[in-house]
């Protein structure tokens, strides 16, 4: 058995089987992990998610997941997504029901995926701590309460939905190590006084590998600490995978009919 992962689909469902058909990976024997941002934007987001149920996929939750949950639950206001045939669908509520639980990080082997990436303050033990906490309102019934907290206090400073939008949303910090969501260029272009998350983060002397996505402008970079995997396929550029065993990576161009 081999384990693969893939960066953000964002409901780029032709182009994902693209890549599943160049990888060797075998359904139904191999492992294959999505790091988040399964849905919206593209115009598949309904066949990524039969997929990957279908599929026994794993994943682990994004931010445009945690859109999809919360338009779902209707504690938000809907903007400009491409999600009404997943909504209209007779299978929306188990669809639904499994997004919400999927993990917000995973560690196995030596490998952690994560949708956006980690606080650098954080120790990986701590991370998952975190996480678990996360994990639990999701899966209780006041879950559509925490998610209205989740993009109503964005700018809060501790507390599960403050962690949440960290795992979720993260890409720079500041030098007081707080967050900061609204750059999303490359690194090299941000503003002084910012740097990115992975650099000096309390997990660099783990004896452990990060895949994470939702950088598009990050793209597919190897980094001393792990792998970006966000090739900006819902962009028009590419979808990429990995095999954690073989060290290969994999990549596609983006399906035009993908995109709207």
């Amino acid at each position: 058995m081999a384990t693969y992962v893939i960066g953000d689909v964002q409901g780029c469902y032709r182009s994902l089987k693209r890549l599943l058909k160049r990888m060797p990976y075998r359904a139904g024997r191999d492992t294959v992990w999505c790091l988040g941002d399964l849905v919206n934007r593209g115009s598949g987001s309904l066949d990524v998610l039969r997929w990957a149920v279908g599929e026994g996929a794993q994943a682990v939750l994004g931010n445009h997941d945690a859109y999809c949950l919360a338009a779902y639950a209707d504690v938000i206001p809907r903007r400009d997504d491409t999600l009404n045939a997943l909504f209209d669908a007779n299978d929306c509520a188990d669809l639904m029901g499994w997004l919400r639980a999927r993990p917000v990080v995973h560690c196995a082997g030596g490998s952690v995926f994560v949708h956006a990436g980690i606080h650098p303050e954080w120790t990986l033990k701590g991370a998952l701590k975190r996480a678990k906490k996360i994990e639990k309102r999701l899966a209780n019934d006041a879950w559509e309460v925490f998610l209205r907290r989740v993009f109503t206090s964005r700018t809060s400073k501790k507390g599960p939905a403050r962690d949440f939008n960290v795992f979720t949303r993260i890409r720079m910090v500041d030098e007081s190590h707080q967050p900061v969501f609204t750059f999303s260029g490359p690194p090299e272009n941000a503003p002084d006084g910012l740097r990115p998350w992975y650099v000096r983060s309390a997990i660099a002397d783990e004896d452990v590998k990060i895949f994470f996505g939702h950088w598009a402008a990050l793209d597919h970079r190897r980094l001393p600490m792990g792998i970006s995997m966000d090739g900006g396929c819902v962009w028009g550029r590419r979808l990429f995978g990995h095999c954690i065993d073989t060290e290969e990576t994999w990549s596609v161009p983006a399906h035009r009919k993908d995109l709207l």
